[in-house]
């Protein structure tokens, strides 16, 4: 073979390679493209648009639902790991549905004689380690991602001898109130991905008005729905206004927080172990 046809080979080759490598990009951009990550980062106090107060002549609960058992509020700082937001919410998961399928966490029975959650420490904090592995966090990246996040909770839950599924709760780039609804009537939390969020207290009332406070904003999360609400102001007047409240176990706080339901999510989706 001739030296000139040699290199009319190795360029025809190169191109095709080429080629091929575009065509990657183009058909498959999200295999390309590089996950979310999460890691629970809090934001400055001057990002949030601070409380948020509403005057009413009246207040209609329209519908609300959550947990029986509710959730228990384990903590990022209270399991002593860097970034560990995915870890924490896979141990509220497991923690969970270990009241309905008690060899997920073996030997041990999460709920208090007098209702509740046992506290964080022991064999709780042992969970989250596990998947604080599994999930790979800080290794490629800081935190996970969320198929990171998926992998590593399947891992645990197969190992233990059960499956895990999920059932979408995201619509457009917020979060489906519907699905949502659906999920926790069926006694199943959602996981919520989120980009940023404002967490708020319990809803403040006094004559003619209602406040919510808000506590903290958070950034790259992973947080839990335990509950739902929705309630409307001034029914049927000029001045009516819907709010949809969501029940969240935060990881930041062991306590109960709000959060509206406009907050922008990469996804959302209700969790079950069977």
């Amino acid at each position: 073979m001739t030296s000139g046809k040699r290199h009319f080979i190795f360029i025809s080759a190169a191109a095709l390679v080429l080629a091929l490598i575009a065509l990657l990009f183009v058909f498959a951009p999200s295999a390309l493209a590089q996950e979310a990550r999460f890691t629970g980062e809090p934001l400055p106090a001057t990002r949030a648009t601070g409380d948020v107060t509403i005057s009413y002549t009246t207040r209609t609960l329209e519908e609300s639902g959550s947990l029986n058992e509710g959730l228990p509020y384990y903590t990022i700082d209270s399991c002593g790991l860097t970034n560990a937001c995915g870890a924490v919410a896979g141990g509220v998961v497991v923690t969970y549905f270990d009241i309905f399928k008690t060899e997920l966490i073996p030997d041990y029975d999460p709920l208090l004689i007098f209702g509740g959650y046992k506290p964080q420490r022991g064999t709780p904090n042992q969970v989250i380690a596990e998947l604080y592995s599994l999930m790979h966090t800080n290794e490629a990246g800081a935190g996970v991602s969320e198929s990171e996040f998926d992998e590593g909770l399947s891992a645990y839950v197969t190992s233990k001898g059960y499956s895990l599924t999920y059932s979408s709760a995201k619509s457009g780039g917020n979060i489906d109130y519907a699905a949502v609804k659906s999920a926790i009537n069926s006694q199943r939390p959602v996981l919520v991905f989120t980009e940023t969020a404002d967490f708020y207290g319990q809803e403040t009332r006094v004559a003619g008005g209602s406040t919510f406070h808000r506590e903290f904003s958070v950034a790259s999360h992973i947080f839990l729905i335990n509950g739902y609400m929705k309630i409307t102001y001034n029914k049927g007047l000029s001045s009516e206004r819907e709010l949809i409240i969501y029940e969240s176990v935060s990881l930041k706080t062991a306590e109960s927080c709000i959060i509206m339901g406009d907050a922008p999510v990469y996804n959302a989706k209700g969790v079950n172990i069977s």
